[in-house]
């Protein structure tokens, strides 16, 4: 029964996947070029996710991290995943922009965030003792999105020095 609920769970996840990557444009809204929009809407979704399980499941993530976490860690991780859910919004937005520079503003500030989750992970690691490899994972759960907002950010200065050129009719 187990193995059922987490193939439903599975397809599920990516059924939504492929419908926010799959999303039509409305009439009246401008989006930027499929790849952007690709990556913008992957990254809110795995931020989706990665905001859903620190704010729901705060203490079975703690207890990964440390074998008997203080409630004061339990809420810190809740915390992290209410203001991760609360800023998805602006990525889910972001494909509507008309300017490049407000797609770079949220992408930038990912990169930001995410650099500063690091910082704070690798400095309580060194607080609680020499980080080990098998407490780290919580650092690596960021790298997802961080990595899909480098990208975001490549491609936006990459359109900016090799335009596209359009087909004249």
């Amino acid at each position: 029964f187990l193995y059922f609920v987490l193939g439903n769970f599975c397809l599920w996840l990516v059924a939504n996947l492929v419908q926010i990557v799959r999303k039509q444009p409305k009439l009246g809204h401008y989006e930027p070029e499929v790849l952007l929009t690709w990556v913008i809407r992957t990254e809110f979704f795995v931020t989706f996710l990665s905001g859903l399980a620190y704010m729901a499941f705060p203490h079975f993530l703690t207890t990964l991290f440390s074998p008997k976490p203080d409630l004061i860690h339990v809420y810190i991780t809740q915390l992290v995943g209410g203001s991760t859910l609360g800023g998805i919004w602006l990525s889910w937005y972001s494909t509507s922009f008309y300017l490049e520079r407000d797609i770079k503003a949220v992408l930038l500030s990912r990169v930001y965030t995410t650099i500063i989750i690091f910082a704070v992970i690798i400095q309580s690691h060194f607080m609680l003792g020499y980080p080990k490899l098998e407490n780290m994972w919580l650092f690596f759960t960021w790298f997802l999105p961080f990595i899909l907002a480098i990208i975001g950010l490549f491609m936006i200065n990459a359109r900016r020095r090799y335009p596209i050129k359009k087909k004249s009719t």
